[in-house]
C-alpha cells in the first residue's frame, strides 16, 4: 500500500469510528497516538 493509499484508509477508519461513535476523540489527536506508537523509522 502507497503513502497516499495508507492516508485515505486512515480518514476512513476514523470517520467510521467517529460515525459508530467508537472514537470520541478529535482525528488529529488520533494519528499523534497513532505515531506515537510507531518506530520512528516509519515517520517521515
Amino acid at each position: 500500500m502507497d503513502e497516499q493509499n495508507e492516508i485515505e484508509w486512515l480518514k476512513a477508519m476514523i470517520a467510521e469510528g467517529e460515525a459508530s461513535g467508537v472514537l470520541d476523540a478529535e482525528p488529529g489527536d488520533i494519528l499523534a497516538e497513532i505515531m506515537a506508537k510507531l518506530p520512528a523509522s516509519d515517520c517521515p
